[in-house]
């Protein structure tokens, strides 16, 4: 590794330990802001929302097609677990491009 990551003049060796506490007026602020924008609020909890249904999908399609493919052999359809990844894929994708599209909107 290089040492260009040590020259920043802001680079401490020192470990500074964190007093626990949290500063809530940090997060009133925040949401203030986002209460600004509830259509783009509610897009981007819907895509998050999208995507986690995505990702928790992914394993248990694979979970059918091995439970599929041992029970069944070469008779199982992977046609239609092909047709649900590609599915999935698009909703990823398309939820995910939602995401960067609304969220770059909210940029101060």
């Amino acid at each position: 590794m290089s040492d260009a990551f040590y020259d920043d003049e802001n680079f401490s060796d020192e470990f500074v330990e964190a007093d626990g506490s949290v500063d809530l007026s940090i997060w009133r602020q925040l949401l203030d802001y986002a209460l600004a924008y509830p259509r783009d609020l509610s897009v981007l909890a819907g895509c998050a929302v999208v995507v986690a249904l995505c990702e928790i999908s992914f394993p248990l399609i694979t979970k059918e097609v091995v439970d599929g493919v041992y029970e069944q052999g070469r008779d199982y359809p992977l046609f239609s677990a092909g047709l649900a990844y590609f599915g999935l894929c698009v909703a990823l994708g398309v939820s995910v491009l939602g995401f960067i599209w609304y969220g770059g909107k909210l940029r101060a």
